[in-house]
């Protein structure tokens, strides 16, 4: 189909593939053969093909075997049936040259196969079709529905035969029944199929909790139970480890057209496929291979909130069939455009919403403070629309329970992490101490953003909630993230290696925190005019960069050489390799000098709120490190570092008081320790007078 013809792919030990080049198609032999319209085959044989004759009849022959993955949509009994026909010259003449082989032949059966309605008919026209074979085909869709659609793993029998439980798609199948287009499937005697009304699996009370992050998101569905959700993960049968529940804010496509084309085919629950468009874990995987293909690294967008934050990026993605998608600004776009962070929800709600989970109505969504009223509208519109298409056609056609639908903004992502981190912790305080506060300032040191959030906890006099949150004041730094950060460490190896880059044409966007330079004038694209290769190459210098920044894989021995090879892309789009000097020692004093920045500002809201609040806020701070950039060394060395200048200071206020009142405590992001050891060969705690060890918390 689409003009690619394949055969027999995997019935030999060797396969010769025909690359398409410039309309012709190389078959193993010297000669070559004219096409007036793009196509490849693939031979897992050597043939012998002196004629276009000998070559047409091979092709036809062989077209009942449907190996290929283009194919395997198609039972083999259908091809079977298409061979009879070829041989039995009853397509006859039809085709005028190689380019319309597969239409032809597939037209011829679209018009034989259009009046087909019943069983009876399909079984005399595909002759070894029986009831039972059909019946046996419908279970198996009924069964991987959800597999095919997002990786969820299958149903079982149970839920087709148990008069208690039932599927969805065999309820909703009655309210086709009478559509023109609809084939009736008869069930075989003996055989039980139940089917089950979706409203009967609507959770009224349930609230579903996404936080959506730069790098990651988190999916929490609360009912009786807390119940974190992995959304794309390869098996789900394995141990969960904690990071599989961080799942990457990345969308993979493959296949744009078919799967855009089955996305607006229903308004619940349409048949889209996997294999066409992927997310989370699945779709990041081809973020970290090793080989990078330009049209593949364009099939992969990690930079949604990015891209949602900022006012004049455009975006160019590519699926695998070299189609492109050209994404406006986000607050530019409009309804039919595409929204990758719809298709997002989209996908995290058909993992919320399916017949192992049941189906919420209610969501609250948790945002960086920082984002501006706008975004914040548009992501919640965007989740709506994206949630909305995951749930049943029943459900979204019972006005009663569509008028509960509401996705809302939640609290803040630092002060959702406070509630939970002050609870882990053994801060919060005790029944009997109603009098005590607990002032704690959360540092989230995210992907893309770093917010604070400053406040106090206390036991409040009502007796409905057991502890009470008051938000007294945030800030932080809209650009300041792990994922950020890479981008400007790239960006200064490449102004380091401007003769080498400068030579070969290669161009680069600037990040939202890099400044342009002198000379930079034709290279250099900021957000409003940057191309397709300048932002491929900021990815990939960064890509190379990800070990220095996450202090993993022998990193120092890796940056210590000479120089790093590395693939990119000319103005011309043409591949080049080039070899760049990176200096370790300038990039880490690099991001330490913009933690520090994120210190300072840090530091500086919470005396400002302090003071504004000193009747409310009490010592001592509980300083909360949050996010997984929270977890770089540099950072938490900085921390420690700027609470002994700020306590040095205090001491110097108080005259030579040397008992000072614990003013802050250092908490590690949950799930991790201090490396105290090494935060005690710092100069700075070396020559401190105070204990480490009390500053930290070590349990």
């Amino acid at each position: 189909m689409n003009n690619q013809l394949l055969t027999e792919s995997l019935k030999s030990s060797v396969i010769r593939l025909l690359e398409l080049k410039n309309k012709y198609i190389a078959i193993g032999t010297k000669k070559s053969i004219t096409a007036n319209n793009n196509f490849t085959i693939v031979f897992s044989r050597r043939i012998h093909a002196k004629t276009f004759n000998d070559l047409f009849k091979y092709i036809i022959k062989n077209l009942c075997e449907p190996n290929h993955v283009k194919l395997s949509k198609y039972d083999n009994k259908y091809f079977d049936k298409l061979k009879l026909y070829v041989l039995d010259n009853k397509i006859k003449n039809v085709f005028d040259n190689i380019d319309i082989i597969v239409d032809g032949i597939l037209n011829h059966y679209r018009k034989e196969l259009n009046n087909v309605k019943k069983i009876e008919d399909y079984k005399k026209y595909l002759g070894g079709f029986s009831v039972n074979d059909i019946y046996e085909l419908y279970i198996n869709e009924l069964k991987n529905c959800d597999l095919k659609r997002a990786n969820i793993s299958p149903y079982t029998d149970d839920m087709l035969e148990d008069i208690n439980n039932g599927h969805w798609n065999v309820y909703e199948s009655f309210a086709d029944e009478y559509n023109a287009n609809t084939y009736l499937c008869k069930v075989p005697k003996n055989k039980v199929l139940v089917a089950r009304n979706p409203l009967r699996d609507v959770n009224m009370k349930a609230v579903c909790g996404i936080d959506f992050g730069t790098k990651s998101t988190v999916v929490v569905c609360h009912d009786k139970d807390d119940k974190l959700l992995r959304v794309g993960a390869s098996n789900f049968l394995e141990e969960p480890r904690v990071e599989d529940y961080e799942n990457p804010t990345v969308i993979h496509i493959i296949d744009y057209e078919q799967f855009i084309s089955n996305y607006k085919s229903s308004k619940g629950r349409p048949n889209t496929e996997y294999k066409d468009l992927q997310v989370s874990h699945d779709a990041a995987k081809e973020i970290y291979k090793t080989n990078f293909d330009k049209t593949r690294f364009y099939s992969v967008f990690s930079e949604l909130k990015q891209w949602a934050n900022s006012k004049y990026r455009n975006q160019i993605l590519q699926d695998y069939n070299g189609k492109f998608i050209n994404l406006k600004p986000y607050l530019s776009l409009e309804k039919d455009d595409f929204d990758p962070i719809e298709i997002y929800a989209y996908f995290l709600g058909i993992n919320i919403n399916n017949m192992h989970t049941g189906i919420y109505i209610k969501y609250l969504l948790s945002f960086p403070v920082n984002y501006e009223l706008a975004v914040r509208n548009k992501i919640i519109e965007s989740f709506e629309r994206g949630l909305k298409k995951s749930l049943p056609n029943t459900v979204l056609n019972d006005a009663d329970v569509m008028k509960r639908f509401k996705v809302s903004i939640g609290g803040s992502e630092p002060a959702s992490y406070a509630i939970t981190a002050l609870n882990s912790f053994g801060v919060e305080p005790l029944k009997e101490e109603t009098s005590k506060v607990v002032s704690y300032g959360v540092f989230d040191f995210g992907g893309g953003t770093t917010d604070f959030d400053f406040g106090i906890e206390y036991i409040p006099d009502s007796i409905k909630y057991k502890f009470e949150i008051e938000q007294l004041g945030n800030g932080g730094d809209v650009y300041l993230g792990g994922e950020n950060l890479l981008n400007v460490l790239a960006f200064e190896v490449y102004k380091d290696n401007l003769d080498v880059l400068r030579k070969e044409a290669i161009p680069i966007v600037i990040p939202p925190k890099s400044q342009a330079f002198s000379g930079s004038e034709v290279l250099i694209k900021n957000e409003e005019n940057a191309d397709q290769s300048s932002y491929l190459n900021l990815k990939l210098i960064a890509y190379e960069l990800r070990d220095l920044w996450e202090e993993t894989n022998d990193y120092e021995a890796k940056y210590n050489e000479d120089t790093i090879t590395i693939k990119l892309f000319s103005v011309n789009g043409e591949e080049k390799t080039v070899n760049l000097r990176v200096n370790l020692d300038e990039l880490q004093d690099i991001i330490r000098n913009h933690i520090r920045d994120g210190i300072d500002n840090f530091f500086n809201t919470y005396l400002r709120v302090a003071k504004q609040y000193q009747d409310k806020m009490k010592a001592p701070l509980h300083i909360l490190l949050a996010g997984n950039s929270c977890k770089s060394r540099i950072l938490q060395e900085e921390f420690v570092s700027r609470i002994i200048v700020e306590l040095n200071d205090l001491k110097k206020i108080n005259g030579k008081k040397d008992n000072l009142k614990p003013i802050f405590k250092l908490y590690p992001p949950l799930g991790t320790k201090f490396n105290i050891e090494a935060l005690k060969k710092l100069d700075v705690v070396k020559n401190s007078p105070f204990d480490l060890e009390k500053l930290l918390f070590l349990e």
